[in-house]
């Protein structure tokens, strides 16, 4: 059986829209910009994080890199998330 250390998962999203890496201080930022309808803002940055966790997870793991996953949504009409 093999441990969870070494267990690798299959990245299904692996192109965002931007990647910003700062290789002194060992931080990436995914960056993924999206304009939905007004009604679906919410909906879709609670999809994009999802959709780059795999991805996040590998990159910190492979490049020992504290990522974030910054989705930039920005509803038809300008509506933003409070986030």
């Amino acid at each position: 059986m093999e441990s969870s250390s070494t267990h690798r998962q299959e990245v299904k999203a692996n192109r965002p829209d931007k990647i910003i890496k700062n290789k002194k201080e060992k931080t990436s930022k995914l960056i993924h910009v999206a304009i939905p309808a007004d009604r679906n803002v919410v909906q879709k940055e609670a999809e994009k994080k999802l959709k780059y966790k795999s991805l996040y997870t590998e990159m910190q793991r492979m490049w020992n890199l504290k990522c974030t996953i910054v989705p930039v949504i920005i509803g038809a009409t300008g509506i933003v998330t409070r986030s």
